[in-house]
């Protein structure tokens, strides 16, 4: 049994090193904020996973002292805490915002868990004294919460992965958020067997990082098919001349296509190219009059045929 979790350990390590370092290279390439936010979910699971691993082999084989297991146990909350915070704010850092009341429906399970982790050594007791004949209550809560909060995220995801003007943003947003639906209900149906079942079984290897394993696959994916298909932003978020040269595209149209790239708006993109609003709208104009696009959305789906 030994031998499998340490199989485990290492599959999901080096696994989670591989995606830390092709998230940030697609960051870098994309220029997009939830590629960075995605970036910083894989750095604080890998993290999370070696101090599990270190607590693991501690406990069983060296045998460390209690003050250490307990100083463990709470670095591996505080990473999951972050873990699942920069979920979160990968969702917000979208341009395409959704309505108030989802991120407070997002937001409010899991605060809840955590109000009932402050309060737990203090008044939970008190308040639970006459439901003293359901011991696993606080389990089920938290497993419930847990599950909603992937839930949600992933549902936020699907909901801005088509409104994404990069392709490879697109297929990660709707591949993570139908993995991150698809984990809440499974780590729901397990919690609970488990916390009605089984409540002191604590597995070396969780749900949590075997979903953290489906995540650095699917940006492996997703970064090996952004080397294969064809790409207009080669380096830098430079197009390529293939395409400048089809359609007579100038230096100055080529950086504003850049920038439509990286998701900025009108406004935006004349800030930084030190230009007028009314500049930006006729380089546009003059874009999507010689490329054939009828938006920018469709801009980039042209734009991207086209290798260096």
């Amino acid at each position: 049994m030994r031998h499998l979790v340490l199989f485990l350990y290492f599959l999901f390590l080096s696994s989670g090193f591989a995606g830390i370092s092709v998230s940030f290279i697609l960051w870098k390439r994309t220029g997009d904020r939830f590629m960075g936010w995605i970036s910083a979910v894989l750095v604080s699971f890998t993290l999370w996973l070696i101090i599990t691993m270190i607590n693991y082999y501690a406990r069983r084989i060296i045998g460390v002292s209690i003050p250490v297991v307990a100083i463990l146990n709470g670095v591996n909350f505080m990473l999951g805490t972050f873990s699942y915070l920069f979920m979160f704010v990968a969702l917000l850092s979208s341009k395409v915002r959704l309505r108030p009341w989802f991120y407070l429906l997002c937001l409010g399970p899991i605060f809840l868990y955590y109000l009932l982790i402050l309060i737990g050594s203090t008044l939970l007791p008190a308040l639970l004294a006459p439901a003293a004949d359901y011991p696993h209550l606080y389990g089920m809560f938290s497993v419930a919460a847990g599950s909603a909060f992937v839930g949600l995220v992933g549902y936020g995801y699907l909901r801005s992965a088509e409104l994404s003007p990069q392709d490879t943003i697109r297929f990660l947003r709707r591949w993570l958020g139908w993995g991150m639906i698809g984990f809440s209900g499974i780590i729901f149906l397990t919690g609970l067997i488990l916390t009605l079942g089984a409540a002191d079984f604590q597995p070396a290897i969780t749900l949590e990082f075997l979903f953290f394993f489906l995540w650095n696959i699917t940006v492996l994916i997703a970064f090996l098919r952004y080397l294969t298909r064809p790409s207009a932003f080669i380096e830098e978020g430079k197009i390529s001349e293939a395409f400048i040269k089809e359609f007579k595209i100038s230096a100055r149209e080529a950086e504003v296509i850049a920038l439509v790239a990286r998701g900025l708006s009108n406004k935006e993109i004349a800030e930084s190219l030190h230009v007028s609003f009314t500049t930006v709208r006729t380089h546009l104009y003059n874009i999507f009059r010689k490329v054939g696009a009828g938006s920018r959305v469709e801009l980039l789906q042209i734009a991207s045929g086209y290798r260096q």
